[in-house]
């Protein structure tokens, strides 16, 4: 299915729900204009964006200017698949998403996998990184860093160096309750958007 039809669906989907109800169980902040809801505000990683209400058109807040297909159906399949969970604090891999086993190998390779491609077994580098992309540290591995995608999707990357013949790995958990805000191949773009963040940050 061609992206802008399935964002004409997903556009059809979230326009059937009460915006209130969708800000409930999302964590979208409201948007008022005498007191009148124009959309749902939310920030995805440290762009603020806007589902203008009631078309379900998104909208980059800072520039007003319509935003990218991709970046419209991230935000648009967040509001759909928001339940409301609360965030756990407790991690799991790629492959304990639903489904997630089938594809985990290949998300390895273009997320952990590339991380430790670029950085290697300079961690002090990778720590730097991550702090400038926004990451708060976790006593995870030998460094780890949490980060906030959505209001209601966490991630997190691990580094363990290398020693002798064991090379250094790099992976990317998910708060276990990512599944309820997002399918799980949208999760694998949020966390390849996330090892490019780091990766940029890096400045190399």
């Amino acid at each position: 299915m061609a992206l802008e039809e399935r964002l004409q669906e997903l556009r059809a989907e979230v326009m059937r729900q009460s915006p209130r109800f969708l800000a409930l169980r999302s964590g979208a902040t409201l948007a008022l204009e005498n007191d009148k809801i124009i959309g749902l505000d939310l920030p995805l990683w440290d762009s603020l964006y806007r589902v203008i209400w009631p078309e379900a058109h998104v909208i980059n807040v800072a520039s007003g200017q319509p935003c990218s297909p991709h970046v419209s159906a991230i935000l648009l399949y967040y509001l759909f698949t928001a339940d409301g969970t609360p965030l756990t604090g407790r991690w799991i891999g790629f492959r304990d998403l639903p489904d997630g086993i089938f594809y985990s190998r290949a998300f390895q390779g273009y997320s952990g996998d590339e991380l430790v491609r670029h950085f290697g077994d300079d961690l002090q580098a990778f720590c730097q990184a991550a702090e400038r992309a926004g990451g708060t540290p976790l006593p995870l591995g030998d460094a780890g860093f949490s980060f906030t995608a959505l209001p209601r999707v966490s991630l997190a990357i691990v580094y363990w160096l290398g020693e002798e013949d064991i090379p250094s790995k790099a992976q990317v958990l998910f708060d276990r309750a990512a599944s309820h805000y997002l399918p799980t191949d949208v999760l694998a773009i949020v966390g390849a958007q996330l090892i490019h963040r780091v990766i940029r940050a890096g400045g190399r």
